[in-house]
């Protein structure tokens, strides 16, 4: 009896001992995964908090970097460094397209930091006490390399420029350009690196003191944009000059031979057309040349009709020879003469008959002079017309000594009268020795 209650008892505690297995189980099963998500928990907000702890030492990277530039800059590295190698060991799936630090970046210099992989670029511009210029730094995995490890150049784009090129030298602990940059600071820069064979591209845009206007901007304000180019600067002079006749165009009509004036048929002023009658003459002179004509034609009249006689003797042999041929001769005399008292009123361009000449216009025009009037005795050597064409004058301008070096022929002239508003163009044509 006493074993068969033992074996009772110990049947009751496994049951026992089963159920608060049982339940201990259930009740332990949600506090693991309690547990679980607490460690999640603790592991997501300890990420934050380690991204908290990076921003910190990013901000305090920006800090640190907004001393000048100088030696002293060399305090901040340790500082900057490892935040720098912290930011590059985010998570890779956040950053893999990230080749390049942007601007906002900044180096323990104050400068732009560029990255791509474990090689860094930092960009300055140093003008302390002297013209600014650029200095860059380089990196390697977060620290500072000598600068003679790095070929760098730079090539800087002006707006209405021509690009620059720049070649860094190694200087100290940075590469440096001795051309100055001029203000305003306001470029692209595109960076060209090569570090150990390997080639590195950086660029950023800089703007400043830059005003951007928009489409409706410029056309409510009526601004016109044009691109800037080389040209020759223009000197105006003002001076006092006179207007003077074109001499290529204008004719003195003098007589053909002295006389006395019957008639004057145009005056100053007046429109004339090329052979338009201006003036008739009479001309004792010509009134004997014409005189000779008339002569002359009879002579060779009566030098014929001898020559005609003589040539019938010959032939008939009643006269000699010799007489045929002394009458040829004298036709061929009379001839001559006719034609030079013809030639004499040719060049006189009057008519063979008559008492008198007309003096004609030599050109299209309008009478500028006339010094005649009827009844006057005229000689060879009188003035009697001054036919101009107006459609061209001529500016005689009177120049300042100072001012020879400026004018050259075939510059623009504008030509202005005083008394009223009219203008017009030409250029220069002359410009006298004296």
């Amino acid at each position: 009896m006493k074993l068969s209650k033992q074996m009772w008892l110990v049947v009751a505690i496994i049951l026992v001992g089963t159920a608060a297995a049982g339940l201990i189980l259930k009740t332990d099963q949600p506090a693991m995964e309690a547990d679980g998500h607490s460690e999640h928990a603790a592991e997501v907000a300890g990420k934050d908090e380690h991204a908290d702890h990076e921003g910190e030492h990013t901000a305090g990277a920006d800090t640190a970097m907004a001393p000048e530039h100088g030696e002293n800059g060399h305090d901040h590295e340790k500082d900057y460094l490892p935040t720098l190698q912290k930011i590059q060991k985010e998570d890779a799936n956040e950053h893999e397209h990230a080749a390049m630090v942007t601007e906002n970046v900044k180096g323990p210099h104050g400068g732009k930091l560029f990255k791509d992989g474990d090689y860094a670029v930092e960009v300055t511009i140093f003008e302390q006490d002297q013209p600014p210029q650029f200095r860059l730094y380089t990196y390697l995995n977060g620290k500072i390399l000598a600068a003679k490890e790095s070929a760098i150049q730079l090539k800087v784009s002006r707006l209405g420029r021509e690009a620059q090129n720049l070649k860094l030298s190694p200087e100290n602990d940075y590469l440096t350009s001795k051309a100055i940059v001029e203000e305003p600071h306001s470029f692209k820069v595109a960076i060209d690196a090569n570090h150990a064979g390997k080639v590195y591209e950086f660029g950023y845009e800089q703007v400043e003191a830059r005003v951007k206007l928009t489409v409706e901007q410029l056309k409510h304000n009526a601004i016109e944009v044009l691109t800037a180019a080389p040209a020759n600067i223009q000197t105006n002079l003002r001076l006092i000059g006179e207007i003077q006749l074109n001499a290529d165009n204008a004719v003195q009509v003098l007589p053909r031979v002295g006389g006395v004036v019957n008639s004057v048929a145009a005056n100053v002023g007046d429109t004339v057309k090329k052979g338009q009658t201006l003036a008739i003459i009479a001309s004792p002179t010509l009134v004997e040349n014409r005189g000779d004509l008339a002569a002359a034609r009879q002579r060779l009249s009566l030098a014929k009709t001898t020559l005609v006689r003589e040539e019938t003797l010959w032939r008939e042999k009643i006269s000699a020879e010799q007489d045929y041929l002394a009458a040829k001769n004298d036709v061929q005399l009379a001839e001559i003469e006719l034609a030079r008292q013809q030639q004499k009123l040719v060049s006189m361009d009057v008519a063979a008959s008559g008492n008198g000449y007309a003096l004609k216009s030599p050109i299209n025009g309008v009478v500028t002079r006339k010094q005649m009037v009827s009844g006057q005795v005229i000689e060879l050597s009188q003035i009697l017309f001054e036919v101009a064409d107006l459609n061209t004058v001529w500016a005689e301008i009177s120049i300042p000594t100072k001012d020879l070096g400026v004018v050259k022929v075939g510059q623009s002239v504008t030509v202005g009268a005083t008394a009223f508003a009219q203008t017009e163009a030409g250029k220069i044509t002359y410009i006298a020795p004296l």
